[in-house]
């Protein structure tokens, strides 16, 4: 699905973002450089890593971390994807984290509750797509 095509499938096509120098509203040309990555397992791990950017419980953290991590969501790539009802639920996901990116009004359990959901569909990526046999774990 093509970036114009998400975002109005995720109901945003109001806010479709511009985020650095790329307007994520028009298709992406083969070997276009990305500021904030390209792909898709890529782009869910740096949303990940945004986790521990900010001080626990910081105000700043709570009004802008969706902010700063869904710039690596911008470019997510779910078309590899064959299972139909994944595909679907993370790009539904990615629409619901882009929605979140304009409210400021978040808390830390919130976000730790969306990096896990990320971190499931890794897991279920690796299953779906790889073949891997993988589980979340217990720590981390």
């Amino acid at each position: 699905m093509d970036r114009r095509t998400f975002f109005k499938v995720a109901g945003l096509s109001s806010v479709i973002p511009v985020v650095g120098k790329h307007n994520y509203a028009k298709p992406l040309e083969i070997g276009e450089s990305s500021e904030f990555g390209r792909g898709l397992v890529y782009c869910l791990g740096l949303f990940i890593a945004h986790q521990g950017m900010f001080k626990d419980d910081s105000q700043f953290k709570e009004a802008y971390w969706y902010n700063a991590a869904t710039d690596h969501l911008a470019e997510i790539e779910t078309s590899p994807i064959k299972d139909d009802s994944l595909r679907t639920e993370i790009d539904v996901w990615v629409g619901e984290m882009f929605k979140k990116r304009y409210k400021y009004n978040h808390n830390t359990a919130e976000i730790a509750e969306d990096v896990t959901k990320a971190k499931e569909f890794l897991c279920r990526i690796d299953r779906s797509v790889c073949g891997v046999d993988s589980a979340l774990a217990e720590w981390g």
